[in-house]
């Protein structure tokens, strides 16, 4: 290749490596608490797991129709029929049977239930209540995932917050370094209070860089938890802007919600039609069983005869059944009473749930009401920690205040913002939270 042709393939060779190297580049995504929950719907496998759950107990429910639908048998046999052999009661007179050699069956029966005492209905009632179980599993798996990966996102609005509030305060610290630089060189200032400002901005870029770290730890579990590449994938967090100001509803109201939307109450609910179901099924087995049957029959040749008749018979009927199962009334009584047990521990559960839930609410609620105190406590500790960084720093720049006048001052104000993005961070998961226990997410 000649030196013209060289430089510009050296050149399209860069430019392909840079557009490769944006095709690869993290691609931030704006994640609302809204975008949160719709990229769950499409791309959780919880999700997608607890779907297919749903889909085969609707299948079952389809299975347990089908038991209300005729049984139809059709049998058709060819085989070689071959000769017999004849004796006496005693085995003696033997002698040689010739049959014919062709044998053929044609079998056709159809039955249908007319009264099964229950056991039917109740078969297809409770596949029924487990498809709607697992509808409500699945709606369960939806709030808990809700939740869990709301309270990533929640964390990782809070990183950025304390990143941002680190990177301020690393500014204000590299300024009075160069200020305290300053002043060493007039000598009017020690080294060892460079010293002291020194560590004092390593120390913050350590949090600095250990905030990274979480970040980066809490972007790979959202990414991996909603399908998205581990390694190429960066969120940007959107939260609403919570102070505590919003008045939300009274706990009553709260609790009323709670009673008619907790899915562990639906469950509860279902358990004890589930098991009244169970009882109905058993107490089926102490009452007899009414079908209607018809058949049709084709055989070839006669066996029934001896000598057997080279002939073809057909004949077919029909006619009703009626059974009863004798040993039920010393062995349904046992499983009868097993139902009603668990009938009963269901209706318990049914309560203790009432009761679980109820607590669940009261304390989401104080919670939220605890957390607003709190935020209110910390934004008033930043007014007055902001309040005493400015004094201490003016009188530092005026050579009235220590170095470590400033080093005090500094974290205190560091402590009061980070204070304030916790408080501002735990409100929002407190309210959340509240939704959470009433499955309202």
């Amino acid at each position: 290749m000649t030196r013209k042709t060289i430089f510009p393939a050296l050149l399209l060779a860069m430019f392909m490596g840079d557009m490769g190297s944006l095709v690869h580049a993290a691609q931030p995504i704006i994640l609302s608490v809204d975008s949160l929950f719709r990229l769950i719907d499409d791309r959780s496998r919880t999700i997608r797991l607890k779907a297919l759950c749903v889909d085969e107990a609707v299948s079952g429910e389809s299975v347990a129709r089908s038991s209300l639908l005729p049984h139809i048998d059709a049998t058709l046999s060819v085989g070689y029929l071959g000769d017999g052999y004849l004796t006496d009661r005693d085995f003696g007179n033997g002698m040689m049977v010739h049959n014919p050699h062709s044998k053929n069956d044609f079998a056709l029966e159809a039955m249908q239930v007319i009264y099964s005492g229950g056991e039917l209905s109740g078969s297809i009632r409770m596949a029924k209540l487990n498809a709607d179980m697992a509808r409500l599993n699945l709606e369960e798996s939806r709030q808990q995932v809700k939740f869990l990966l709301l309270g990533w996102l929640i964390d990782l609005q809070y990183i950025h917050n304390r990143i941002r509030v680190l990177d301020e305060n690393i500014g204000l610290a590299r300024s009075v370094l160069d200020n305290v630089r300053a002043r060493y060189d007039e000598g009017v200032a020690l080294k060892s209070d460079i010293t002291r400002y020194e560590l004092q901005l390593e120390a913050l870029k350590l949090q600095r860089e250990k905030a990274g770290e979480t970040m980066r730890t809490t972007n790979y579990r959202l990414a991996n938890a909603l399908g998205f590449p581990t390694g190429d994938t960066e969120f940007i967090p959107v939260m609403p802007l919570m102070d505590g100001t919003k008045e939300i509803e009274p706990e009553n109201s709260w609790q009323e919600q709670a009673h008619s939307s907790s899915i562990m109450l639906q469950k509860a609910g279902l358990g004890i039609s589930m098991s009244e179901t169970s009882r109905k099924i058993a107490t089926a087995a102490l009452r007899p069983k009414l079908s209607l049957f018809a058949y049709g029959q084709f055989n070839s040749p006669i066996v029934t005869e001896v000598p057997i008749i080279n002939k073809n018979i057909m004949f077919w009927g029909f006619g009703a059944s009626l059974s009863f199962n004798i040993s039920s009334l010393y062995t349904a009584n046992h499983r009868i009473r097993q139902a009603r047990i668990a009938e009963m521990e269901s209706r318990e559960a049914y309560n203790l749930g009432v009761e679980n839930v109820e607590d669940n609410v009261q304390a989401a609620y104080e919670g939220y009401r605890t957390a607003v105190t709190e935020l209110r406590t910390q934004e008033k500790s930043l007014e007055l920690a902001r309040q005493n960084y400015d004094i201490v720093n003016d009188r530092f720049e005026n050579g009235m205040a220590l170095v470590t006048d400033m080093v005090d001052a500094a974290n205190m104000r560091l402590s009061s913002e980070t204070g304030v993005e916790n408080a501002r961070t735990t409100l929002l998961f407190h309210y959340y939270k509240l939704k959470y226990a009433t499955n309202t997410l």
